[in-house]
């Protein structure tokens, strides 16, 4: 809750071309796809893809790239369009925790 450590489709930026492009980093590279490793080296990602509007074939899966934390903005072909400042991502935890607020004490 405290943390980006999932991002839900609500809360995912597609990009022009459709891709949804995620950053797992320990550090924010500064944009809304970001999953924090909140300090663990290794970890699972879980995607899930419901109510699509056509068949997954296998080019649709996720793909992995291995980059240095320099070249994050390099290595998104839509990197200006999904920056977003700490303003937003205070605003971004504070949603978060409203919400998980609300589902706990209803």
């Amino acid at each position: 809750v405290n943390h980006p450590t999932s991002i839900t489709s609500t809360l995912a930026r597609a990009d022009p071309d459709g891709m949804i492009r995620l950053v797992v980093s320990a550090r924010n590279p500064g944009v809304a796809n970001w999953i924090e490793t909140t300090g663990r080296r290794r970890g699972i990602l879980q995607f899930r893809w419901q109510r699509t509007d056509r068949a997954l074939g296998p080019d649709d899966g996720p793909r992995a790239e291995v980059v240095s934390f320099d070249q994050v903005a390099a290595s998104l072909p839509f990197y200006a369009d999904n920056r977003i400042d700490e303003a937003g991502w205070r605003e971004r935890i504070a949603s978060r925790q409203r919400a998980f607020a609300e589902r706990m004490l209803g």
